[in-house]
């Protein structure tokens, strides 16, 4: 009985039934977005879209709060340069579009600021839309630039400077087709105030299509509909 339990060990130390947790690391059967148990059991879904009040988007979604979890996932994208989480977190979009039954014609994403983009050498928001792009089979086009000239980091704003700088932070680069409907995303969503102003902006460049702006993650700033 030790022989086997012994030799079972050996084969379950070279070929192991669980795999890593792309969070916490810890190795075990993963649950949905390649999380484990734990981890997965702390996502905290947004149960309502979000007011889409002085804005362009025809609806305006996040799909989980930003909780603790939601931070350390965040955190570790960005600092953590592990890009390959841009592909779970797409994952998480095209679910939240698939469960609304809108339909997609094309995917684009909010810009970096200057200086997030000299840190960390990739827009973080375009990876994860041209991951749900993909999944959602159809394409990703850039739109947006940012025109400010301070290009400030909004977490060191409050919420009315917020809203007053989107609102002249952005342009659109890109005129859409008539009549596409277009999923605008970013990863966290505070204020509304850059989706806001991007709605804006895309609006004044293709005032024919549908906007639809979608967040992996919400902290509670927005009020609901």
């Amino acid at each position: 009985m030790f022989v086997v339990a012994w030799i079972k060990q050996i084969f379950d130390s070279l070929l192991p039934m669980d795999e890593q947790c792309v969070l916490c690391d810890d190795f075990a059967i993963l649950k949905k977005y390649s999380l484990c148990e734990r981890c997965c059991g702390k996502l905290e879904v947004v149960p309502f879209n979000l007011t889409t009040e002085e804005t362009y988007f025809e609806s305006l979604m996040a799909c989980y709060f930003y909780n603790n979890m939601a931070k350390s996932f965040i955190l570790k994208h960005k600092d953590g340069h592990n890009r390959y989480l841009s592909l779970i977190l797409g994952q998480i979009l095209a679910d939240k579009v698939d469960s609304v039954e809108i339909e997609i014609d094309v995917v684009t994403a909010i810009p970096s600021t200057r200086s997030a983009y000299l840190k960390r050498g990739v827009n973080h928001a375009a990876d994860i839309a041209k991951a749900a792009a993909r999944l959602l089979s159809v394409p990703y086009q850039e739109s947006l630039v940012r025109i400010d000239s301070e290009n400030k980091a909004q977490k060191s704003l409050t919420r009315q400077q917020r809203f007053k700088y989107a609102m002249s932070a952005l342009a659109s680069i890109h005129t859409f087709e008539k009549n596409q409907r277009v999923l605008v995303v970013d990863d966290v969503l505070t204020t509304g105030a850059t989706l806001r102003g991007a709605s804006l902006a895309l609006k004044q460049g293709s005032p024919n299509c549908k906007f639809y702006g979608i967040a992996v993650f919400y902290t509670p700033f927005v009020k609901k509909i």
